[in-house]
């Protein structure tokens, strides 16, 4: 009886460790400037799928990633300066006794949310934040008329 225990125990411990193993963990999440908004690639060791949702309330997208662990660990939240991205943050929650990693873009005025995984790594996630209205106009070039001085690039 005791063996039987034991061994029961055993595969179900060696059966958590092989689905910990065959998580996704998120490596890094970095924001870059692109154009007059923000690009923001989440890179994963596996891959990964995505819910993502507005929170207008609080001027946030949220991306979550079920499944996934964070190399962070619990909880990491950035101040970003890639308008109209204001702040990162990736926590470690669970859902329903199921894990997952949620990331946060605070975001300022109102923009366009995009998000793809990369077709040739499906572990890497890009995502676009685009002001548009007014916001869009502030940071578009003046179109020049065709008697006024231009610049020339090197």
């Amino acid at each position: 009886m005791l063996r039987s225990i034991c061994l029961t125990f055993f595969m179900m411990f060696h059966f958590a460790v092989a689905l910990a193993e065959e998580r996704p963990v998120v490596r890094d999440v970095a924001a870059y400037r692109d154009g007059d908004g923000a690009r923001i690639e989440i890179r994963a060791d596996k891959p990964v799928t995505y819910n993502s949702y507005l929170m207008p309330e609080l001027a946030k997208w949220v991306i979550d990633l079920p499944g996934a662990a964070s190399a962070a660990g619990e909880e990491q939240s950035r101040r970003m300066r890639t308008a109209p991205l204001t702040r990162i943050s990736v926590r470690q929650k669970e859902v329903n006794g199921a894990p997952l990693t949620r990331i946060g873009l605070d975001f300022s005025g109102e923009v366009e949310f995009s998000v793809s995984a990369d077709p040739l790594d499906r572990g890497r996630l890009v995502v676009l934040l685009k002001p548009v209205g007014k916001a869009a106009a502030k940071a578009a070039p003046t179109p020049l008329s065709p008697g006024s001085p231009q610049r020339q690039s090197p």
